[in-house]
């Protein structure tokens, strides 16, 4: 489903559809992120999804195309998860990158 997101700045929205294949399993976020003409000037990015997903895109965003602090990039959930296991592992892989020397 696609929804009108109304606002009076500019916002450019990419609705990406899987034509059927599982949840997770392609690389439409992928390919549309590295297939987009990127603008001049300053871009915003909040890019949310499947967690696997988003390890190419996060990297590729913050090479040089959009800055730290206008990026967010952050999975919400994980192939073969339930939400709770999903949970977990996610506070594991924030308590990594917090800790000194990860």
């Amino acid at each position: 489903d696609e929804i009108e997101l109304p606002t009076d700045g500019h916002l450019e929205v990419r609705w990406l559809h899987r034509e059927g294949a599982h949840a997770g399993t392609t690389t439409l976020l992928d390919d549309a992120v590295r297939a987009w003409t990127w603008p001049e000037g300053r871009v915003q990015a909040f890019v949310h999804g499947e967690s696997a997903l988003l390890k190419s895109v996060r990297p590729y965003l913050l090479d040089g195309r959009v800055d730290r602090k206008d990026l967010s990039v952050s999975a919400y959930w994980r192939v073969g998860e339930t939400e709770e296991g999903f949970r977990v592992w996610k506070s594991t892989q924030e308590e990594a990158v917090m800790r000194p020397g990860a």
